[in-house]
């Protein structure tokens, strides 16, 4: 009777484990929602200028206005996906009313993923 066996090296290892890296068990990072459509049932200053505060800032408040000229004051829901500094998507005060408690976003990624 002959048994054979057959040690692996570290590096074999290593070259199985970087194998298994570009296989499917663990597939490639990317964005999906960088090519994606973003909507939302309400922004802030989209019927004229708004008062808003930060919450955790309650000293800082600021104005926002959809329809103004200035892009420092427009906060619409597609800044939710652009990563610049001073950009961002803000939400109506509750003191438009109650209703605006409850904002809905809905995110298309234009794919179906399984």
């Amino acid at each position: 009777m002959v048994i054979c066996t057959k040690i692996l090296s570290q590096s074999t290892l290593y070259g199985m484990n970087k194998s298994l890296k570009n296989s499917g068990l663990f597939p490639s990072i990317f964005n999906v929602a960088a090519k994606a459509d973003i909507f939302v049932n309400a922004t802030c200053g989209e019927d004229g200028p708004e008062t808003f505060c930060k919450p955790s800032e309650s000293s800082r408040c600021g104005v926002c206005d959809a329809r103004s000229p200035d892009p420092g004051k427009r906060h619409n829901i597609s800044n939710i996906l652009d990563s610049s500094p001073g950009k961002w998507w803000q939400s109506p005060t509750l003191a438009k009313g109650d209703h605006y408690e409850y904002v809905t976003i809905v995110l298309d990624l234009k794919q179906i993923f399984l």
